[in-house]
């Protein structure tokens, strides 16, 4: 009897703690320029890849998973600030993807789960963030960011501060 009802018990509270929400959205939802301002408008590979050629914005890719617990901390307190929404939304074409899903995406005419993206882009830990110009990486950044520290990274990879400074320089200037 004492064995089924912890048996019964172990099952309540796993079943409980996996239906509990992470803080972390679906693997993303795709937003169009109606949606509301105040929300990243991420976008699929294929998307951003279109809208770059036009556009010639950077692609930003923040790679996460829903298990990584500064990632959840990302979504909570990073994602949701206006300056980092703004600078976001106004300086790059932004996807998200979650390198522990299986979930099969389109870029440049393969299709790819998001894991295979994410590894393609060098990830080796989460969050992850990922900048490209014209099919190439020119820069990467893993571990939890401020949203004053994502804002500067984003500025600092969109008005090419890269090419002459360090991250960490860049920070001093800040």
């Amino acid at each position: 009897m004492l064995k089924s009802t912890f048996t019964l018990l172990a099952i309540m509270v796993f079943a409980t703690v996996s239906a509990a929400p992470s803080g972390i959205t679906p693997d993303y939802k795709i937003s169009s320029a109606a949606d509301d301002p105040a929300e990243i408008k991420w976008l699929s590979p294929d998307e951003a890849l279109a809208q770059h050629a036009e556009t010639g914005k950077k692609i930003l890719f923040y790679v996460y998973t829903p298990t990584c617990g500064f990632c959840q901390r990302t979504a909570a307190e990073v994602m949701v600030d206006p300056n980092v929404i703004e600078t976001m939304n106004e300086l790059y074409l932004p996807v998200r993807i979650n390198a522990g899903s299986r979930e099969t995406l389109q870029m440049n005419g393969e299709s790819l789960t998001h894991r295979q993206i994410a590894t393609r882009l060098g990830t080796e830990y989460v969050p992850f963030y990922v900048v490209m110009e014209k099919d190439e990486i020119i820069g990467s950044r893993s571990g939890f960011h401020s949203s004053d520290q994502l804002t500067a990274l984003l500025v600092f990879y969109a008005d090419d501060h890269y090419k002459q400074l360090s991250f960490e320089d860049f920070l001093r200037t800040w």
